[in-house]
């Protein structure tokens, strides 16, 4: 046993010596593309004008819909069936909202209650699921310009006019 191993050692001996001295030919792992830095600060603008939107959005809807529909309680948020994330078509799209109150939300968020949704879909009819599900797979590209005209319209319903965007 103790034979083999001194084999194997001084078979790997020769060859690492002869091949310390070899550079190899590839460079190595691919470096890391860098960003940009306009495409940085193009993204960081999106981000700031998804939150405005969001935050416009939640502040037009609850009003509209005072109760939550499984529970009947006070609305709180209007949770977004597809999630904002799957979809940018219907991020926006007010028949992609429901009105929650903040122990149905929780529920259906972090318990996953599969009650909550068939509720929702039983009330709201499984004709409006099958067209959300159709509407879901629309690509829509969230530009700056499609989210400063969402906003513009979310601000005209909510105050009758829209306000200045801060960077204006």
């Amino acid at each position: 046993m103790r034979r083999k191993i001194n084999e194997a050692k001084a078979i790997f001996d020769e060859i690492y010596n002869v091949y310390k001295n070899v550079k190899p030919k590839c460079k190595g792992l691919p470096k890391k593309r860098k960003i940009n830095h306009t495409t940085k600060e193009r993204r960081n603008d999106i981000r700031k004008l998804e939150k405005i939107a969001d935050n416009l959005l939640q502040k037009q809807q609850v009003p509209n819909n005072p109760n939550c529909i499984v529970c009947g309680g006070i609305t709180n948020c209007m949770h977004h069936v597809v999630y904002k994330s799957q979809s940018n078509a219907l991020r926006y799209n007010p028949l992609n909202l429901v009105p929650l109150c903040s122990k149905c939300h929780t529920r259906l968020h972090f318990s996953g209650d599969p009650a909550i949704l068939g509720t929702i879909i039983k009330i709201k009819g499984i004709e409006w699921f099958d067209t959300l599900q159709s509407l879901r797979h629309e690509t829509i590209k969230q530009t700056k310009e499609r989210l400063e005209a969402v906003i513009v319209e979310l601000e005209t319903l909510i105050y009758g006019k829209p306000k200045q965007l801060p960077w204006e």
